[in-house]
């Protein structure tokens, strides 16, 4: 089994009995019937989990590390946070789920 793009594959065990019916056909135990008794065909289902990622910025002097040199100051640096996922990334903005694509400006920070 294979997960979609995107998803953690479940790890959910699924145990499904299949027998011969006296009809030659190979049907599951626990076959679902519909609301007209008929036979459907079974159905498993797992919860989706998404791939989440994570982030950690950093600012640093070339020459002094954490501290800036000099009266300069990191307050108010703007970083631009770009997808390079080959997907598109999902990302929560004012109650709506919005996807971006591959190069597209996923925030921007400001420190």
């Amino acid at each position: 089994m294979k997960a979609p793009a995107g998803y953690r594959l479940s790890d959910t065990i699924f145990t499904v009995h299949f027998t011969l019916g006296a009809d030659g056909l190979v049907h599951a135990d626990q076959a679902v019937l519909n609301d007209t008794q008929e036979r459907e065909d079974l159905t498993l289902k797992a919860a989706e989990e998404v791939i989440r990622g994570g982030l950690s910025v950093e600012k640093q002097d070339a020459v002094t590390g954490s501290f800036p040199q000099g009266g300069a100051s990191f307050a108010g640096i703007r970083f631009a946070v770009l997808s390079d996922n080959p997907q598109p990334v999902v990302i929560s903005r004012d109650g709506q789920e919005i996807p971006v694509a591959r190069g597209a400006t996923v925030c921007v920070l400001t420190a």
